[in-house]
């Protein structure tokens, strides 16, 4: 037999209310919702807690049974929330975090800077190298990385697929116009010692050889802003340094449709994943970045 824990809330309204439109707007609830719910409950059960009077609800005998019970789970949910929020607020110490390149500037500053705010006691340290750190040595506390680990010690979290596309500064992008020929374009790309990016492989099918190579993703969208050179980037990242998606006409729709699709994944060490200063900004992440994709 399975229930939910949103049926203890419930079980509890009703029994407090005696009426199951007062325990549905208790609870956020549509009263339709909470008897369905309520006879879903009674099912799994296989007792019938309540019998439905023009009054309203009156517990049976089974129904008053429960409610100590209920109220205990109920305490202890509670008290599990409160040393949640507890640890929240006493987050403190240093953080280390390796995210893939840009993304730092993209879409980690401003998540960090309400960090700060809110955790005047944490501290960062950030790698935004292409390496990916050893998280079982320690190398870091939490990685967001674009593949999923396959360590049994580490915690792993999906956080959202996130298009590549063709960007450039508004000027270019004017000039340009509708793409035909990918290749008739000025590009930036990666410098050798990243031939395996997809990136490069995609400029040597469909592009042109790079007006500059460099091995820093964040040098690539700056020099992009200059209206130089276009360059293919992650659609999040467009926007913080004011690049625009290139438009593309049927001739050059295959050569776009090859662009990749990343998924961001979010890493820590199964022992840290419940320290308060990891937790804390673990959470964080998810709530903006999950969003992103």
């Amino acid at each position: 037999m399975r229930s939910s824990w949103d049926d203890i809330p419930l079980l509890l309204a009703c029994l407090r209310t005696g009426s199951l439109t007062a325990a549905a707007r208790e609870l956020g609830l549509d009263t339709s919702t909470a008897s369905r719910r309520l006879v879903a409950l009674e099912r799994q059960l296989g007792l019938l807690l309540f019998e439905r009077t023009r009054t309203g609800l009156v517990p049976t005998a089974a129904g008053r049974g429960l409610r100590g019970p209920a109220e205990e789970a109920e305490r202890g949910v509670l008290h599990m929330l409160s040393m949640a929020g507890a640890a929240h607020a006493a987050a403190e110490g240093t953080v280390r975090i390796s995210a893939v390149p840009g993304l730092a500037e993209a879409l980690l500053a401003p998540l960090l800077a309400d960090l700060m705010r809110a955790h005047p006691l944490l501290r960062f340290e950030l790698d935004t190298s292409p390496r990916v750190v050893d998280l079982e040595r320690r190398e870091a506390d939490i990685a967001i990385r674009n593949t999923r680990p396959d360590s049994g010690e580490l915690v792993a979290r999906r956080l959202g697929a996130i298009r590549w596309v063709a960007g450039a500064a508004p000027a270019l992008a004017r000039r340009v116009g509708v793409v035909d020929d990918w290749a008739a374009l000025p590009w930036i790309g990666w410098t050798a010692e990243f031939p395996h990016k997809h990136v490069s492989r995609w400029l040597e099918r469909h592009g042109s050889p790079p007006v500059l190579r460099t091995s820093d993703f964040a040098a690539q969208l700056h020099f992009s802003t200059l209206g130089t050179a276009a360059v293919i980037a992650p659609f999040p990242f467009l926007e913080p340094y004011g690049l625009v998606p290139l438009e593309w006409s049927e001739a050059a729709a295959p050569a776009a449709e090859a662009w990749p699709t990343d998924t961001l994944t979010l890493v820590t060490h199964r022992s840290l994943r419940h320290e308060p200063r990891v937790a804390v900004v673990w959470d964080a992440i998810v709530a903006r970045l999950g969003a992103a994709g």
